[in-house]
């Protein structure tokens, strides 16, 4: 009886630690199934910024447009040199979304 009594503790205190060994891995997932989350949620909030950014550059390329279309001698070469200029911060915010999605 007594050999019986140590084995059933024995298999209560190895229960009791793989119980332990279990709980706190599902602690460890939960931690990173929402770390996990708020980077979704991260990446989410840059990417509504990139977008906005993205359609105010683009705005602004069209009306740069057609400021050179209209502007003549060294304002057209200014005009000019604005817009290679928002075409490139668009490609560069184009290949941030990129990045993002």
């Amino acid at each position: 009886v007594a050999q019986l009594e140590h084995d059933r503790n024995q298999l209560w205190s190895e229960l009791r630690e793989q119980d332990r060994i279990l709980e706190q891995r599902l602690a460890e997932l939960r931690d990173r199934k929402s770390l996990e989350e708020d980077g979704l949620v991260s990446v989410a909030k840059q990417l509504v910024l990139v977008d906005a950014e993205l359609a105010q550059v683009e705005a602004d390329i069209a009306g740069a447009r057609d400021e050179e279309e209209l502007a003549e001698g060294p304002r057209g070469a200014e005009m000019k040199h604005q817009l290679m200029g928002l075409e490139a911060q668009m490609e560069d915010l184009q290949a941030r979304r990129a990045y993002l999605l």
